[in-house]
């Protein structure tokens, strides 16, 4: 039932904004002879492969990985056809395929294609030559010590590719001494076969070929689940130097052998990947893909169905594709059979392409979180970072688990101004050390005065325990943009950038206020004018030439953000959000969108049709350890939450509007 309803929901978001991309995976398509060791492979009929194109080409658009890539070449529903191996048998459908002008992509694997054969055909070889009981005799003597290794349920085929166990040692020890031992005239099928493409018929054949999109998989078909960083980042490296060298290009996609998300492997073949500007790596997980907008700065995490070999089957593939088809990579991890924190270690990093990385991984499709120009904005342009890290992380084995990056300002508590951070963008893979985020919080809490919560989860809420830790309440209000029917208001200026004229204003301002964001030109010339995920207004009340009411307005195609404001009187602001609205009602935005913990902005705002108000509270640290802040400690806290002491808006956090 939770599949049907999963399903039933995502069919409903092809007639929204998001585009559906189902990728189907084949091996070999052929007539299946189970005493060819060679179709123990994936092998799916001739004809069931053109009835499964066929039908989805009733329905979907055929698009090429390219295509998945660039957003607007995708309709509402898509699919791609992808050929690992890319076994001989691919001439079988070639012509099928490019007499309907539909788009393919092969993935050879290097060895495969240079020897004819690959590690896999070696173990179907002997497990079909050799019985049961030799062959799990074998392993016995191997594995001695492995009780629950047992004959009944035995699978040689299973067994071979149980990342329970070494597969190195199965492969060294096991498959090769049978295989060594397979009378030569049987194994010449294998040694003298063309059961794969060489280098020389992709070139001739696939190579120039507009339909054809080449990708790599691989040097050896090793199954990667547990390979080190260093042999993933060589597998990569050499795999694409020989394409380059064999094909005279070098692939912008990678297919994984065997295709299961590994946490480890995940992690270190996005890393490996980013370096050489590959755009995209194809999984096999049953999952259909679906897409918001374009991704043009992460690297395309695209999940596959391996095509089932009967039509009713891969009917049901399709349905449960869709009903998983909102899961993301870092929902779908698997946990590492070989896990330890053996090399564990906490770090304050300043390698900006490590995190890129990471958050490619634990944000995955929301594109600005790895983009290199908002990476800039919210470090590099920060003019209140200085020599600060850009986050603490905690790594195990060189790979991060688990990051906390941090946004420097100044606040304003009493009469002084204090260095503070907020912690932001607090994140972590599926399957972490206990310790790990609990330690990186305590390093950001230690090197600041004062550090700030916003909008935290609510596993980020149970780590904030204990006198130092203060909150307060804050109300979002989201209401329709409606005509006010307002005469123009000649006090009313509106500009681009942040104007000096309103400078005044906030000076008043930071000497009433008690506790909040330290207002002046060079932040707003930062956190607003510089900000590049959404444009800006600023709006102003002017009255006898003097500014008394101002808000920042952040918008995009859909919503307004009231992203920071400051008043004299709240009639003036009152008469300024009117003027907001009335201009973005012209631009036809949708609503717009208000933070404060201020009753009398709750009392202003109560009468707003359609409003919507939903709560959150917004936590800060007071180090009572450092100096500035043990001195003002108790007068803080004595004053807290009292009257409007506090003084809280969108731009005392680090999440603002953003176009996508």
């Amino acid at each position: 039932m939770h599949v049907l309803i999963n399903f039933l929901k995502n069919i409903l978001r092809i007639f929204m904004k998001e585009k559906f991309v189902i990728i189907l995976n084949f091996h070999r398509t052929d007539k299946f002879n189970n005493l060819n060791p060679f179709h123990s492979l994936h092998t799916i009929s001739i004809t069931l492969f053109k009835l499964q194109i066929i039908f989805l080409n009733f329905f979907a658009k055929c698009v090429s990985p390219s295509d998945i890539s660039d957003f607007d070449c995708l309709s509402k529903l898509n699919y791609c056809i992808t050929f690992d191996d890319v076994s001989s048998s691919i001439y079988n459908v070639k012509s099928f395929l490019e007499r309907k002008k539909l788009k393919y992509t092969i993935a050879p694997c290097v060895n495969i294609t240079e020897n004819g054969y690959g590690n896999r055909d070696i173990v179907y070889f002997v497990n079909t030559y050799f019985s049961k009981r030799h062959i799990f005799d074998k392993v016995k003597e191997v594995f001695v010590e492995n009780q629950e290794i047992e004959y009944n349920s035995f699978s040689f085929y299973k067994f071979s590719k149980d990342n329970r166990y070494d597969l190195k040692k199965i492969y060294k020890e096991i498959t090769l001494p049978l295989f060594e031992n397979i009378d030569e005239k049987e194994k010449s099928s294998l040694y003298n076969s063309k059961n794969y493409l060489s280098w020389e018929q992709i070139k001739t054949d696939f190579l120039n070929n507009d339909l054809v999109t080449i990708v790599n998989h691989g040097i050896n078909h090793n199954k990667m689940d547990n390979f080190s960083r260093e042999e993933v980042f060589n597998d990569v490296t050499t795999s694409t130097k020989i394409f380059e060298k064999k094909l005279g290009f070098i692939p912008k996609f990678y297919s994984v052998p065997f295709g299961q998300p590994i946490q480890n492997l995940v992690v270190d073949l996005n890393e490996a990947l980013l370096e050489l500007d590959y755009k995209g790596v194809f999984w096999v997980t049953g999952s259909v893909n679906k897409y918001k907008h374009e991704i043009k700065h992460q690297l395309l995490h695209l999940n596959r169905i391996h095509s089932p070999i009967k039509f009713i089957n891969f009917l049901k593939s399709l349905i449960i594709g869709f009903s998983k088809s909102h899961l993301l990579m870092k929902d779908i991890l698997i946990r590492n059979s070989k896990f330890n924190y053996n090399n564990f270690c906490l770090v304050s990093l300043k390698d900006k392409y490590k995190l890129l990385s990471f958050e490619n991984i634990v944000r995955e499709r929301k594109d600005y979180a790895s983009s290199l120009i908002f990476f800039n904005y919210f470090f590099i342009k920060n003019p209140f970072k200085k020599n600060e890290p850009f986050y603490y992380s905690s790594l195990v084995n060189n790979r991060i688990e688990s990051v906390g990056a941090i946004l420097y300002y100044k606040l304003k508590a009493g009469k002084t101004i204090y260095n503070a951070s907020i912690w932001s963008n607090w994140r972590k893979l599926k399957y972490t050390s206990l310790f790990g985020p609990g330690l990186i919080l305590r390093q950001a809490i230690k090197n600041t005065s004062i550090l700030t919560g916003y909008k935290s989860s609510s596993d980020a809420v149970k780590s904030y325990k204990g006198r130092n830790w203060k909150k307060i309440e804050v109300t979002r209000y989201n209401w329709s943009l409606k005509n006010n029917f307002l005469l123009e208001n000649k006090s009313l200026k509106i500009f681009d950038t942040f104007n000096e004229e309103i400078t005044p204003l906030l000076n008043w301002f930071n000497l009433q206020n008690n506790f909040s964001v330290y207002r002046d030109s060079k932040f707003y010339k930062w956190r607003i004018d510089k900000y590049p995920l959404a444009e800006r207004k600023y709006f102003a009340i002017s009255h006898n030439n003097f500014i008394t009411s101002f808000c920042v307005v952040l918008f995009n195609k859909t919503s307004v953000e009231v992203t920071d404001f400051v008043y004299k009187k709240i009639e003036d602001f009152d008469s300024l959000i009117c003027s907001v609205e009335n201009y973005f009602l012209n631009k036809k935005c949708g609503r717009i969108i208000l933070e404060s913990n201020l009753n009398e902005i709750s009392l202003l705002l109560k009468s707003k049709d359609d409003l919507i108000k939903s709560k959150f509270n917004n936590f800060y640290f007071l180090n009572s350890k450092k100096k500035d802040i043990k001195n003002q400690f108790n007068e803080i806290n004595d004053k807290w939450g009292k009257d409007t002491y506090n003084y809280e808006t969108i731009i005392s956090g680090d999440v603002m509007l953003r176009n996508i």
